[in-house]
């Protein structure tokens, strides 16, 4: 579904205490409340630097971004909004957005890390094959998670904090900067 649409049934799961997928417990319904609210203060907050927008302004080849995604997603919240204003800047780039629970066979043929990890970002180019792919977060984000499930041998409760605090000081930087060196690699 494009952009709008996803995010319209992503206010509208919040707003009606659900969520997207199977599942429909109270932590989830809870994340996508709380990823509402954070995915609407990117939107209106997030800036993409003058460079960067010159840059995607001058893209040759069309991309579509397929974004594997669940509204109870927590890093979705802070990167897909990211994902978006990016393809805002170029008539090159088109973001459509799959629930990925909807999608298991595509979401297992492209994991992250070996998981579901989401979200997923698959560039299609314009032949519709997979040109480049992204995801679940920004890896100096994914290290420090990595290493506190090594260390604890799962992600400890509160380290959900720990990871609101590195998208909040990071404040998408990480993200752009992976983001863009994949789409101008494609190029």
């Amino acid at each position: 579904m494009p952009y709008a649409e996803y995010r319209a049934l992503f206010q509208e799961q919040a707003e009606n205490g659900r969520t997207s997928g199977p599942q429909q417990t109270e932590a989830l319904i809870n994340y996508t409340q709380l990823n509402d609210r954070r995915s609407r203060r990117w939107e209106k907050r997030f800036k993409v630097d003058g460079e960067l927008q010159s840059q995607l302004e001058q893209l040759n080849k069309p991309q579509r971004w397929l974004v594997l995604n669940e509204s109870w997603c927590g890093d979705a919240a802070h990167t897909v909004p990211i994902m978006q204003k990016l393809a805002e800047l170029t008539d090159k780039i088109e973001v459509r957005v799959l629930w990925r629970d909807e999608n298991l066979e595509l979401m297992d043929a492209y994991l992250s890390q070996g998981t579901r990890g989401i979200p997923k970002l698959l560039i299609l180019n314009e032949r519709n094959e997979v040109a480049g792919e992204w995801g679940s977060r920004p890896e100096p984000l994914h290290q420090l998670v990595q290493e506190a499930k090594d260390e604890n041998g799962k992600l400890p409760a509160d380290f959900k904090e720990e990871i609101q605090k590195w998208y909040n000081q990071d404040k998408g930087q990480t993200t752009v900067r992976e983001l863009e060196a994949l789409v101008l690699s494609l190029e």
